[in-house]
């Protein structure tokens, strides 16, 4: 376990056998270099998804992934989002279930060049941070530079008791379960 843990966590800088890894390191604690990944797995970690929620979103499918949930410890709606292969900044128009106007999300994203690595004691990697509030619609617009992944958090006091997120047979839009379909009273929603 700890040799599976150790090599592709830490390189020592004076003896390796491959790179990179997420922490390269030698006696002087100036070389330390977090590579771009770490910066990712801390971004992403930073935020746990307990269930997966419906979101609407309005926009180009490709070269942006995501996923979207909630926290069910401290009740965030919460949106990962990875800008992969993209030529420009892209544009996002996305929405969730029980979320209203004006609510107030916190955007970060990371950002660094194509094909970067950090050099050794220095950092490529930049973060952003900002606030963005719902539309009128109570849609979140925002954009995201190319190779970019960002964390979308709407706390808990404007993220609203959604829609019966306790029982997953009323979540609407959530492929993942069942598809929208019209109400049957004895069973829950028919999907036929």
């Amino acid at each position: 376990m700890i040799g599976a843990a150790y090599a592709p966590g830490f390189q020592n800088l004076n003896k390796w056998e491959w790179i990179p890894d997420l922490i390269e390191f030698d006696a002087y604690p100036g070389h330390t270099t977090l590579s771009t990944s770490w910066h990712v797995i801390q971004l992403l970690s930073g935020t746990r998804i307990s269930e997966n929620l419906p979101i609407t979103y309005d926009g180009v499918w490709g070269p942006a992934f995501f996923v979207a949930g909630r926290n069910a410890v401290t009740g965030s709606h919460i949106a990962k989002i990875a800008v992969y292969n993209a030529t420009a900044p892209m544009d996002f128009d996305m929405s969730f279930d029980g979320v209203g106007p004006g609510a107030v999300a916190n955007l970060t994203y990371i950002v660094a060049p194509m094909n970067a690595s950090n050099p050794i004691g220095g950092n490529v990697v930049e973060t952003h941070t900002s606030m963005v509030r719902a539309m009128h619609n109570g849609s979140f617009i925002f954009e995201l530079p190319e190779y970019s992944v960002a964390v979308l958090e709407i706390g808990a006091a404007y993220a609203g008791p959604g829609h019966n997120y306790g029982n997953p047979n009323y979540r609407r839009g959530w492929k993942g379960f069942k598809s929208w379909g019209k109400k049957n009273s004895h069973e829950g929603w028919d999907t036929r």
